[in-house]
């Protein structure tokens, strides 16, 4: 039997449990990554900026307004003219397409 999976340096065995945060987890020598804690922000989206995190013309996004690290999606849309509130998260089970 391959013992691939280890918690912290020692082989896990069944009915072992461990937490991402607190343990170091890896899977044939490879460390799982810890997952982001979702975040969720409401932002005020002034006009003259896209409901985007990219923009190919290099005009100004709703990423860009936010200085903080990690991926942050929008969610919903308002138009390039348009102000008001929009939902930025990392937690892509929330996105509604």
């Amino acid at each position: 039997m391959m013992r691939r999976v280890k918690v912290n340096g020692l082989t896990a065995s069944l009915g072992m449990k461990a937490d991402p945060d607190q343990d170091q987890i890896s899977v044939d020598g490879r460390s799982i990554p810890v997952p982001e804690k979702p975040r969720y922000i409401l932002l005020h989206k002034p006009k003259g900026v896209l409901s985007t995190v990219s923009s190919p013309d290099r005009r100004p996004t709703v990423r860009s307004l936010i200085n903080l690290p990690g991926r942050l999606y929008p969610v919903g849309r308002l138009d390039f003219t348009s102000e008001g509130l929009i939902i930025m998260t990392n937690d892509g089970s929330s996105l509604i397409y």
